[in-house]
């Protein structure tokens, strides 16, 4: 009896050094194929053997910082938060969206192009932080993120949102600051919001219900010197 616990003892001491090591491993992986030698211990956050806060933001203007982040991302299944800033990533692998217990995903002033779908698995995100990017679209999936509170959408070329953008019944900050909109969906007057800014877009004839929750939601609609670039800036 007391040789089968040390032997259960052993062996789950041996997964959790195990786990350690491979989610420092992926780590290092991931910064070996961008070139850069930055310290582990300063970028990640562990608690007991896994990493739960991983910060990937480019401080050196002089680098890209991440341009390619590795599929083996997924491998950090107790990954809470995760930081990629001033980098030249173009797009996600889909293996990021193994990481299930992810809270806060931002990943702004980069390259970002393009999300693939799974994102609805990513059910316990509260924030989304995209700003200054290249998106033109979202995952049409965007509407199942059932926990969102705040997504940060400013300084991309978004061309029109999902119809599902409505069912995001927790949202309550939405900002799309200085995209490429012509029309919003008759489904986001469903969406219950504390802020919303929509400014510097080009906005067209919205159907009444739009108009009206505009009105409601953003102030500024309303405001003249947001509608005087290129016709409607709004």
């Amino acid at each position: 009896m007391k040789k089968s616990l040390l032997l259960l003892i052993i062996g789950c001491m041996f997964f959790m050094v195990l786990a350690e090591n491979s989610d420092r491993k992926t780590v290092e992986n991931i910064l070996a194929t961008n070139n850069l030698n930055w310290d582990i211990d300063k970028i990640a956050t562990f608690e007991g053997d896994r990493i739960i806060a991983l910060d990937l933001t480019n401080e050196d203007i002089s680098i890209s910082g991440i341009t390619q982040l590795n599929p083996e991302i997924g491998n950090l299944t107790e990954l809470r938060i995760l930081t990629i800033n001033d980098g030249q990533i173009s797009t996600l692998p889909v293996e990021i969206f193994n990481c299930t217990k992810l809270t806060r995903l931002e990943i702004k002033n980069s390259n970002l192009k393009f999300i693939p779908p799974g994102l609805s698995k990513l059910t316990g995100l509260t924030e989304l932080d995209l700003r200054n990017n290249e998106l033109e679209q979202l995952p049409l999936d965007i509407g199942k993120l059932k926990s969102i509170v705040k997504i940060q959408l400013w300084g991309n070329n978004l061309i029109g949102l999902p119809s599902d953008i409505g069912d995001l019944i927790t949202l309550r900050e939405l900002y799309l600051k200085h995209n490429r909109l012509t029309k919003l969906p008759d489904t986001i007057t469903k969406l219950k919001l504390t802020y919303l800014d929509i400014s510097f877009n080009y906005l067209q004839k919205s159907t009444k219900s739009v108009d009206t929750w505009l009105k409601k939601y953003d102030d500024r609609y309303q405001n003249e010197q947001f509608k005087t670039h290129k016709g409607n800036y709004f």
